[in-house]
């Protein structure tokens, strides 16, 4: 019983240039978001600017050679409400609120109509402590809608809010606060959010995992899954990038309520801070991705043999995740599939009259 694919997601940003290239380095690129990670965020290809006036090339493209190798892909994102952030020509809509809004409108519906039924999250809004200027001129509501909006595009698709700064700073920390009354804004007025999203953006002095562990419990209160959305670590100490890689996998896979973790980049030759890369631009690995690879692909892996009982039962007991199955007795065998969630549950293998 080999664990094929965790349920947890181990991801990573990745680029649509990359995963259409032709270079012997967008090969190298293809193979370690194939062989490392089971889902993915385009970093920035899926953005508003990137798509104002038409769709991005080669997006759909890139999205279905994901898709096809089972990599689960999160949209990022919808609005990022702050001017420096939105597509240039908006700007001119600043005097008119109502036209303004009905252009966020149209973006949220036709961004999650665009790829219904293939992303399976969408950060409708992007940090909005720091990033204002929509919700400044719009009000705060607007916010609900563009959730309906999301919602309505796609129902089966989690609507995330996203944040970064949240595991920074002391409990009275600010923008930790308005994270949280954010959230609580939009579940009291009807927002369909499914999902929080923090970012993980840490220097030389990243969050100890007691902070992890406390902020993760706090946000925990609203009942919705919780996702690590941009990991990066900036740090030259490779040891220490390393061990806190380490002490953070381990905080936010041991979390009951967080179900994945997403890389900002993985590769010096393409990460928005390149000493935060797993990978040098020669593709040399770093310890820290040593650090990942142990605990994702060999700690964090069932790989088990069993023999059944005189009733043909087996038990076993390992991560949540699709499994598949060798089941043999004598000469006879069979190959098959197995879920397992936390709730467990069972898979009966029928190898023939006469095995």
């Amino acid at each position: 019983m080999t664990l094929r694919r965790h349920a947890f997601g181990f991801g990573s940003a990745v680029t649509v240039e990359h995963i259409l290239g032709n270079s012997a380095d967008a090969d190298r690129y293809r193979e370690i978001v194939h062989r490392y990670f089971n889902t993915a965020v385009f970093e920035n290809d899926i953005k508003w600017p990137e798509n104002y006036a038409s769709p991005r090339p080669g997006l759909t493209e890139a999205l279905e050679w994901l898709l096809a190798r089972d990599i689960r892909v999160r949209g990022h994102n919808l609005i990022w409400p702050s001017w420096k952030w939105l597509p240039k020509p908006l700007r001119q809509y600043e005097s008119d609120p109502r036209e303004l809004r009905s252009r966020t409108y149209e973006r949220v519906t036709q961004a999650v109509a665009r790829h219904r039924g293939k992303l399976v999250h969408w950060d409708v809004v992007n940090e909005p402590y720091s990033e204002r200027d929509l919700m400044d001129i719009l009000g705060d509501d607007v916010m609900v809608e563009w959730f309906k909006l999301a919602k309505q595009a796609d129902p089966a698709c989690q609507m995330y809010l996203n944040d970064y700064g949240i595991f920074d700073g002391g409990p009275d920390s600010d923008h930790r606060k308005h994270f949280y009354d954010t959230i609580k804004l939009l579940k009291d007025r009807g927002a369909p959010i499914d999902g929080v999203g923090i970012q993980s953006h840490f220097g030389a002095l990243p969050a100890p995992p007691e902070r992890l562990l406390s902020v993760l419990d706090q946000f925990s209160e609203f009942g919705l899954p919780i996702e690590s959305t941009e990991l990066s670590l900036n740090m030259l100490d490779r040891e220490l990038q390393a061990d806190y890689m380490r002490d953070y996998l381990t905080a936010l896979f041991s979390h009951p309520n967080v179900h994945g973790v997403m890389l900002w980049g993985f590769w010096e030759g393409r990460h928005w801070r390149p000493d935060a890369a797993m990978f040098e631009k020669d593709w040399t690995p770093r310890p820290a991705a040593h650090a990942w690879i142990d605990l994702v692909h060999k700690e964090w892996k069932t790989d088990v043999s069993v023999m059944t009982d005189d009733q043909g039962l087996a038990r076993v007991r390992g991560f949540c995740g699709e499994y598949d199955l060798h089941v043999s007795h004598g000469r006879a065998s069979i190959a098959a599939s197995a879920r397992l969630d936390r709730s467990g549950g069972h898979t009966t293998v029928a190898l023939g009259a006469g095995a």
